[in-house]
């Protein structure tokens, strides 16, 4: 039984995973294997009453550095809906941190702007920077990109993997009305993540229609906090 705020192991090979993790508790042994490209994982209680059922996946928007590249996959909020990627992270390092978490915690004021560059702190914390040093112009970066010959609007961000209070996502709207906003496919199709020079991945996405083609689009960076 997992008491509240509790973290539970459970392990393939009990012996390898010792070795790797010396004084980390483990509650016993996994007979099977997760399959890395996702599967239904289910939680319930103690009377058979489901706390969670979701299905994890392998491919964007879900973070693919967790996908045999080191990283684990991290749960980034029990509060966020656990069927969306938006509430999944990599670990901020190879192997993960089972039993612990490997983050840190947002402190201070979220709408503070102590730089006075326009962008609140709760948003540079997300994207690994500091709300004391100006960084405007690095949070939505948008530019082209092109395909087998065919030129497309794309937008990039950062995004910490260690900022376990946030979770980021790019959304496109034509003309910034409220539900007119649109996130991931089909409007939006994954690209890559590559890693700035300070180690923070950035995540880049294109539009599915050719510039040529596309009106003007609006792009802004939603964060859940």
């Amino acid at each position: 039984m997992i008491n509240p705020g509790e973290r539970l192991i459970i392990a393939a090979n009990a012996t390898a995973f010792a070795a790797r993790y010396p004084g980390v508790s483990i509650a016993g042994d996994y007979s099977n294997r997760l399959s890395n490209t996702g599967e239904w994982i289910t939680l319930v209680d103690r009377d058979g009453n489901v706390i969670d059922s979701f299905r994890y996946n392998d491919v964007a928007p879900w973070p693919e550095s967790a996908d045999g590249d080191g990283p684990s996959l991290v749960r980034s909020d029990p509060s966020l809906d656990p069927s969306l990627s938006t509430s999944w992270r990599a670990s901020s390092g190879p192997g993960g941190n089972p039993g612990s978490d490997d983050g840190t915690p947002f402190t201070g004021d979220p709408l503070a702007d102590n730089d006075r560059d326009g962008v609140v702190a709760i948003i540079e914390y997300a994207q690994g920077l500091s709300d004391n040093i100006p960084s405007a112009g690095e949070h939505l970066i948008t530019s082209t990109i092109e395909v087998s010959g065919t030129t497309y609007p794309s937008v990039s961000y950062r995004e910490d993997p260690s900022a376990i209070n946030t979770s980021l996502a790019v959304e496109v709207s034509p003309d910034l009305k409220n539900g007119s906003w649109n996130s991931g496919a089909p409007t939006l199709i994954f690209v890559n993540t590559t890693t700035d020079p300070d180690g923070i991945p950035r995540h880049t996405y294109r539009l599915s229609t050719p510039l040529d083609s596309t009106s003007s689009q609006f792009f802004r960076l939603k964060i859940n906090y």
